[in-house]
C-alpha cells in the first residue's frame, strides 16, 4: 500500500473495506493549528482525522479531513471502527481536559460522512480498576485509548472491547494492561477489570482481536518510553486465550 497525503502529516493509520472499496483512515496535523487550541503533554498537537480510498490498495483518491479534534482537546489519537445497528462507529482517543485521556465516539452510515456524537457517549476510566489521574501515573497522563471492539457473534451476546490502560495499585512501570469493556449495544459501554495482569509490559498500544479455529489472540504494540528499564522488549506481542472474556496470560 502505497499512499501520502499532499498537504497533510500523516501519522497512525487505519484500513476498513466495504464492497470493492478500501478506506484509510489516518490521525494528521493540518497545515495551520487552531491558536487557541491547549498545548498538548505528549508529542505533537495531532488535530484531526482524514481519509482516502481506493480499490486496488495502489491508486487512492484523497478525501481529506472528516473529523475535527474537539474545541476543548490538546490533541486527537488513533481510531478503529466497528459496526454496530446499521451504521459504522468510529472511536478515538483524546487528551480533554490537559492531563485526561478520553475515547470519544463518531457514526458514519458510509464510511464518508461522519457525525460526532456528543460528550454524553466518552468513556473515561472510572478510578476503580485503572488509573485516572494524572498524579497516579508515571507517564504524562494516565493510559487510556486504542478501544479495539469485538462484533458480537450473535443477537444475544455483547460486544466486547480491549483498551490500552494502566491499572490502579501497581508499581510504576508495572501498570500497562489490556482493559475490558463490554456492551449491549456497541454503543455504551460498561468498564470490567483487566483482561491481563499488569507487570508484563510497560504500555499497550492499539489492541486488535483476531480468532483461528477456538482461539481468541489480541495483537498489539509496546514502547517503554516511560519505563525502559522495566522492559528492553518494545516490540509487537500476541496474547492467546481460548476465551477473550477471561484473563489471558499465554503468549504465542
Amino acid at each position: 500500500m502505497l499512499y501520502r497525503p499532499a498537504r497533510e502529516l500523516m501519522w497512525d493509520s487505519w484500513l476498513v473495506s466495504a464492497g470493492d472499496t478500501f478506506y484509510l483512515y489516518y490521525i494528521r496535523i493540518s497545515e495551520t493549528r487552531d491558536p487557541n487550541s491547549p498545548e498538548p503533554s505528549l508529542g505533537e498537537g495531532w488535530n484531526g482525522i482524514s481519509m482516502a480510498r481506493s480499490t486496488d490498495l495502489l491508486h487512492w483518491e484523497e478525501m481529506g479531513p472528516v473529523l475535527e479534534k474537539h474545541r476543548d482537546a490538546a490533541w486527537l489519537g488513533t481510531g478503529m471502527i466497528h459496526r454496530a445497528n446499521g451504521d459504522y462507529i468510529l472511536n478515538f482517543s483524546e487528551e480533554r481536559p490537559v492531563g485526561y485521556q478520553v475515547v470519544s465516539f463518531a457514526r458514519s452510515a458510509d464510511l464518508v460522512n461522519w457525525e460526532r456524537l456528543s460528550d454524553a457517549y466518552d468513556v473515561r476510566p472510572d478510578g476503580r480498576a485503572y488509573q485516572r489521574e494524572q498524579s497516579e501515573s508515571v507517564d504524562p497522563l494516565p493510559r487510556w485509548d486504542s478501544l479495539g471492539v469485538v462484533e458480537p457473534t450473535n443477537s444475544e451476546a455483547e460486544y466486547t472491547a480491549f483498551i490500552c490502560a494502566n491499572a490502579r495499585d501497581t508499581l510504576p512501570g508495572h501498570c500497562g494492561t489490556l482493559g475490558l469493556l463490554t456492551s449491549t449495544d456497541g454503543l455504551h459501554w460498561v468498564q470490567q477489570p483487566p483482561v491481563v495482569a499488569p507487570g508484563l509490559f510497560p504500555s499497550y498500544e492499539v489492541p486488535e482481536h483476531i480468532g483461528f479455529g477456538d482461539r481468541h489472540y489480541v495483537l498489539f504494540c509496546t514502547n517503554s518510553t516511560a519505563a525502559p528499564r522495566f522492559d528492553p522488549r518494545a516490540t509487537g506481542r500476541a496474547i492467546a486465550s481460548s476465551d477473550y472474556s477471561r484473563v489471558p496470560l499465554s503468549f504465542s
